[in-house]
């Protein structure tokens, strides 16, 4: 069954991932499903979706610097005639104010929608198309259940145990 990422947006702040996708069935039936979730994501994922900054700058021709600034809240793919599209949305942070300015990429396509066309406007990078299979590799692992493993204190249960054990007067076996 293939699965086709339609929308990965990450709130850091509120720890809230929301994944739309399209999974196909048989019979030509495609489901599209979402998940929403505060089940924190692997730090891979997190990384993977913040890579996706380099090709925003480069995408909306902005300096290099900017890239220490923008932190990527969302990615959109889009599929027409299996042409792959999608627009990166980040904040980023400015000197002289309280809140981030929104940035959001023009639509940029894998290939060209128009086979006879030579121009490379609107598509976007090689490297790009990697980091996007990349991202999409570590969402559906993360909709499969792999998640950011929790720390879970056993300590103190087992203290209450063994207290709760001391407690009890053990009866001889056998009489």
């Amino acid at each position: 069954m293939a699965r086709r990422l339609l929308k990965l947006k990450y709130k850091q702040k509120e720890n809230l991932v929301f994944v739309k996708y399209e999974e196909d069935r048989k019979n030509d039936i495609t489901d599209t499903i979402t998940l929403e979730t505060t089940d924190p994501p692997r730090n891979e994922l997190v990384s993977a979706l913040q890579t996706m900054a380099k090709h925003l700058v480069d995408i909306i021709e902005a300096p290099g610097s900017w890239r220490d600034h923008i932190v990527i809240t969302s990615v959109t793919v889009t599929w027409s005639n299996d042409v792959q599209g999608l627009v990166i949305t980040g904040l980023r942070t400015l000197d002289n104010s309280n809140s981030p300015m929104v940035i959001n990429t023009p639509h940029f396509t894998r290939v060209s929608y128009n086979e006879e066309s030579n121009s490379d406007m609107n598509i976007f990078s090689y490297d790009c198309g990697l980091d996007l299979d990349n991202l999409c590799e570590y969402v559906f692992r993360y909709v499969d259940g792999d998640r950011k493993q929790l720390t879970l204190d056993f300590q103190e249960e087992k203290d209450r145990l063994i207290l709760s054990a001391a407690d009890k007067v053990l009866e001889p076996v056998g009489r």
